[in-house]
């Protein structure tokens, strides 16, 4: 073998040969290094490639489908629609129809309800609107009268205001006139206390002093349990005028001062009088002295705050025409309360009165109870003796008519049947003295 070996070796063609053969090896086995990733890469593509294929087969498969099913998915969504459409309008028809039964009956009910519940209130309506017009023509009367009665006191009030100055001129300088006046005013203040004149007041009342002198007080109101109070009126407008004139404040102080010391003068007079010490004439320790004008009064209380004390310490109380009316009204009060007493007095007097009666009539009842019992029980021994006791009377002669004694009448069926159970009593001769046997059974003698 080595023999061989040696003898190429030493050919001439032997190492190109070898030399080619490993180069050609080589080569080949470079280019399959180089070609073999290429033809892996050709073999993948070749496979990408039938995977291309069969994907584009299949998306167009899929596509054809999806087409098919997007054709029949908007068939199906036009039939929806369609369908959705004419139920809408089959839904909103009924749904309309049903709302409009629904809406005339509940008009109906509705209507009729509310006719019951409206009538009423259109009736009142109406009589409101009637008594809202009639309210309206009598208010346009009232304001029609309102105002002629305003025109009027309009006229009247410029008539008494020119009267008024009249009289402030006239009684400037006439002190009778200004009492006179005075009497005027409390008269009619009188008139309005609701009190009765000659019953719970007296006017210019002639009374006797202790001294036997006469005195004239302008009122003397009474009050129950026979008491009384002096009111004297007392006009001082001399001063109050001349207060009123002056325009120097200096002026009108004094004459306001002249005014007091004018209504002080009045407090002392009339407390020399000594009303309240007049014999067979209960009065207070005080009398009223009445100031007619309002003004006059609230000026001088004014000027002087002290004027009230001063007077009462003269048993005088002023007054005016706003606190006198109350005054009156006050003692009016007292006579309806004392007239509610004396008739609560002759309730209660009447009541026992009526009461004593009432006893009288129960006694005479029960009485007369007594006396219908007692009728009773002699009705009910005359019954027995008649008809129901042993040998009473119906027996006996029903007994002597069986017997063959001639009668005209005879006793009625249902009064007979009552008695056959004593047809077979003893004869007379056997029941002894008339009424012996009731007395033997312990019935009571006719009375």
């Amino acid at each position: 073998m080595s023999a061989t070996w040696a003898s190429l070796l030493v050919q001439p063609w032997f190492v190109p040969g070898v030399c080619g053969l490993v180069g050609g090896l080589v080569g080949a086995g470079l280019l399959y290094l180089w070609l073999r990733p290429r033809l892996a890469a050709a073999d993948q593509l070749e496979i990408v490639a039938h995977e291309r294929d069969d994907a584009r087969s299949e998306l167009a498969s899929v596509s054809a489908r999806f087409d098919a099913e997007q054709m029949h998915s908007a068939e199906k969504l036009a039939l929806l629609t369609q369908a959705k459409t004419e139920l809408t309008h089959q839904f909103e028809s009924l749904s309309q129809k049903i709302l409009d039964e629904k809406t005339k009956k509940f008009t109906e009910s509705n209507r009729q309800s509310m006719e019951l519940l409206l009538n009423p209130v259109r009736d009142r309506i109406g009589e409101f609107q009637k008594q809202v017009s009639d309210v309206y023509n009598q208010e346009t009367r009232d304001r029609a009268a309102l105002k002629a009665e305003i025109t009027h006191l309009r006229s009247m009030h410029q008539q008494m205001s020119e009267d008024a100055q009249r009289l402030t001129r006239a009684l400037k300088g006439d002190n009778k006139a200004q009492g006179g006046w005075g009497e005027v005013i409390l008269q009619r203040v009188f008139e309005a206390s609701g009190l009765a004149e000659g019953r719970e007041y007296e006017l210019q009342v002639n009374l006797k002093s202790e001294s036997g002198g006469n005195l004239r007080p302008d009122a003397v109101i009474h009050l129950p349990e026979g008491r009384a109070m002096i009111v004297d009126a007392k006009v001082s407008l001399t001063a109050y005028e001349r207060y009123h004139g002056e325009e120097n404040d200096t002026a009108r102080a004094a004459a306001l001062a002249d005014h007091v010391k004018s209504v002080k003068g009045q407090v002392d007079n009339l407390s020399g009088k000594s009303y309240e010490t007049l014999s067979g004439l209960v009065t207070p320790d005080f009398v009223l002295l009445f100031i007619p004008v309002e003004g006059a009064y609230i000026e001088a209380m004014r000027a002087d705050p002290s004027l009230h004390e001063y007077a009462l310490k003269k048993n005088v109380v002023l007054l005016a025409p706003s606190n006198l009316l109350p005054t009156l009204r006050v003692v009016e009060n007292m006579w309806r309360v004392d007239r509610q007493n004396r008739n609560a007095r002759k309730i209660a007097d009447e009541a026992g009165k009526m009461y004593d009666k009432f006893v009288l009539f129960v006694k005479d009842i029960e009485e007369i109870g007594d006396r219908i019992r007692q009728a009773g029980d002699a009705y009910d021994n005359a019954h027995k003796k008649l008809g129901s006791g042993r040998g009473h009377l119906l027996g006996r002669a029903e007994k002597l008519r069986k017997l063959g004694a001639s009668a005209a009448k005879t006793l009625e069926a249902d009064t007979r049947s009552g008695q056959e159970a004593d047809l077979d009593a003893p004869d007379f001769e056997d029941d002894g003295p008339a009424g012996a046997g009731d007395a033997e059974r312990g019935a009571p003698p006719l009375q």
